[in-house]
């Protein structure tokens, strides 16, 4: 499912309990990282993708600390300038250590 921050953060719940939604593509995310991060909803993933938003570091931090994740099995982040230092924070997560290896 596509959703913006904004909706997110407006409508969450009420998508939630619309049905299962196991993967999200979160869009224009910008000045929304640290509420959007802080919902509990995104426990309910198995997968997200945040694409083409170009939030470098900012974004690896707030994922990397993000404790809603724990059953994430997928995480796409092409096109947001990732750095090695913010690599090093996704594998560093206590949060992500479900991730999977896509081949």
């Amino acid at each position: 499912m596509n959703v913006t921050a904004r909706q997110f953060l407006a409508h969450g719940a009420q998508l939630f309990a619309a049905g299962p939604i196991r993967h999200l593509h979160l869009l224009d995310l910008g000045g929304h990282l640290t509420p959007v991060f802080a919902s509990p909803l995104l426990a309910r993933l198995n997968f997200l993708t945040v694409f083409a938003q170009h939030l470098g570091e900012p974004l690896a931090r707030v994922l990397a600390e993000c404790p809603h994740l724990l059953n994430l099995r997928g995480l796409h982040l092409g096109r947001n300038r990732l750095g090695d230092a913010s690599i090093e924070l996704l594998a560093g997560s206590p949060h992500l250590v479900e991730l999977k290896k896509s081949t």
